[in-house]
């Protein structure tokens, strides 16, 4: 937007500068086709400007609108960021209470396994016992 006005300016320079040189003839009598010519690079002038400032508007509109659907994107971006903060929580404190299940599985695991160690302990004299009895 800024370089369009900056354009004008720049388009605009030679016909502005007519305002600054005379349009009086030498003899002191007013140059009827140099002020046409002036009111028509006026009005020429006139009509770009309210172009490029509908243009400007409409441009400024559609930016408004971008920033606010932006604006709502962001929102929802932070309430999903926040809810995966809340959600990664809940997971945190889940998988430590696994671990502690699975501590406490292992232990007994342990203790099972070293009961059926000692039953095993014990059943083998029983078994040699029994063996023995059946070659005699």
């Amino acid at each position: 937007m800024i370089v369009d006005v900056v354009f004008l300016c720049i388009l605009l320079f030679g016909s502005l500068s007519g305002f600054i040189l005379p349009t009086t003839k030498p003899e002191g009598t007013d140059d009827m086709s140099t002020m046409k010519r002036h009111v028509l690079l006026l009005e020429q002038n006139v009509d770009i400007l309210q172009r490029t400032s509908a243009q400007l508007r409409s441009d400024l509109t559609a930016t408004m609108t971008d920033l606010q659907n932006t604006q709502t994107q962001l929102q929802t971006a932070l309430s999903d960021l926040q809810t995966s903060k809340t959600q990664q929580g809940f997971a945190a404190l889940e998988i430590s209470s696994l671990k502690n299940e699975v501590n406490i599985l292992e232990g007994k695991l342990k203790l099972s396994a070293d009961d059926i160690a000692a039953v095993q302990t014990e059943l083998n004299p029983c078994h040699t016992v029994a063996r023995m009895a059946m070659f005699s």
